[in-house]
């Protein structure tokens, strides 16, 4: 049994669980196939690792959870969810993002805020909104024609060179932009 608390089979018709501040390093429940959970908070813990097969996730949330990078066990449990759209690992330490995360066919809003991101190449993704404000960047990242939404906030960005032409929102305040 994992120190954290007792393993608890989650309803199969609850839709969201947030399971915000609870010091957790995994998470103490159990998923039926029939799971119908859209949405998981996993927002100020210390997670490792995911379960799998989560069908109908669609929002995964795990900002302040101490991360260095992205866990095996984590990149993994994310290849497992078909419907995945939104995918949060904002207020981390995190310096580089696995491949396979911009590899996943759904995922269309990826928020990276506030980590130690210095470049990046997700130009293969489907995504159309990217938040990398307060990171380490020096130049726009190599993005899809996909991306609509993009927040870049506080970083070191010098020129507009990689600017997708699709972008419709950009937000680049506090760079160095002459």
């Amino acid at each position: 049994m994992r120190p954290n608390s007792s393993i608890h089979k989650l309803p199969s018709n609850q839709t969201i669980l947030d399971l915000t501040d609870k010091k957790l390093t995994f998470i103490p429940m159990k998923f039926s196939k029939s799971s119908r959970l859209t949405t998981l908070i996993l927002t100020k813990n210390q997670i490792r690792e995911l379960p799998k097969n989560l069908n109908k996730l669609l929002h995964l949330e795990m900002a302040f959870n101490e991360l260095t990078e992205i866990p095996k066990d984590i990149e993994e449990g994310i290849q497992t969810y078909p419907s995945l759209e939104i995918l949060d690992f904002a207020h981390n330490s995190i310096k580089t993002i696995p491949e396979s995360i911009f590899n996943h066919p759904t995922i269309r809003k990826l928020v990276l805020f506030c980590n130690d991101i210095e470049s990046i190449d997700c130009s293969k993704s489907r995504i159309s909104f990217v938040d990398l404000g307060r990171n380490k960047l020096t130049k726009i990242p190599l993005l899809p024609e996909t991306v609509s939404t993009l927040i870049l906030d506080c970083n070191y960005i010098q020129d507009l060179e990689n600017l997708p032409k699709s972008v419709k929102f950009l937000s680049l305040s506090r760079n160095l932009l002459t």
